[in-house]
């Protein structure tokens, strides 16, 4: 879920459980204003672009 109105709104949700990441993002994550996001094939990163068109990659691998 992002938010295009609050700066660094966002929170990934696990479909299967209903429950939110509480490890992501911490206060030094810019997410910005995201307008989309998306997973990659292998579901080890996670790309959040914004309106002013720059898109920040997260990498969600085994490590979080």
């Amino acid at each position: 879920m992002l938010s295009k109105w609050k700066n660094n709104a966002a929170r990934v949700i696990e479909i299967n459980t209903g429950r939110c990441v509480g490890n992501w993002p911490t206060t030094k994550t810019k997410v910005q204003f995201g307008n989309v996001g998306g997973f990659s094939t292998h579901g080890d990163l996670f790309a959040v672009g914004s309106s002013n068109g720059y898109v920040n990659v997260f990498n969600v691998g085994d490590n979080v």
